[in-house]
């Protein structure tokens, strides 16, 4: 199965939100839809299915103003949602494509996801 990541790390600044998750700790949606609302600050009406990570992961303002770019970096990408069906590791992995597009953004942030395989 074939996942969009980026093969090298850009260097990041202070201007970066980074949000950095070990793949051996997610192997389930719903421990994600968790990790991710606590670490981007979703607002309280989150609830945890794709469309809501979707509207979520593409208006990211309330972050703090001082930064420009939100980074989601997922080490051990091989192990990341193994408990997960293909498809929906598919579903997830679209709506990160999705959100990443910035036509698609309701914000200003420039997102990014990267799946390293350590």
């Amino acid at each position: 199965m074939h996942f969009p990541y980026r093969l090298l790390l850009p260097v990041f600044n202070d201007h970066t939100f980074r949000v950095i998750l070990d793949g051996r700790q997610i192997p389930s949606l719903e421990q994600l839809y968790h990790e991710l609302s606590v670490r981007f600050q979703f607002p309280d009406y989150f609830q945890p299915n794709l469309d809501a990570l979707y509207d979520c992961l593409t208006d990211l303002s309330q972050l703090p103003p001082t930064y420009q770019k939100a980074a989601l970096i997922i080490h051990h990408s091989e192990a990341f949602l193994k408990e997960e069906t293909d498809e929906r590791r598919k579903a997830l992995f679209q709506v990160f494509e999705e959100a990443q597009v910035t036509d698609n953004r309701y914000d200003s942030f420039h997102f990014e996801v990267y799946l390293l395989h350590d």
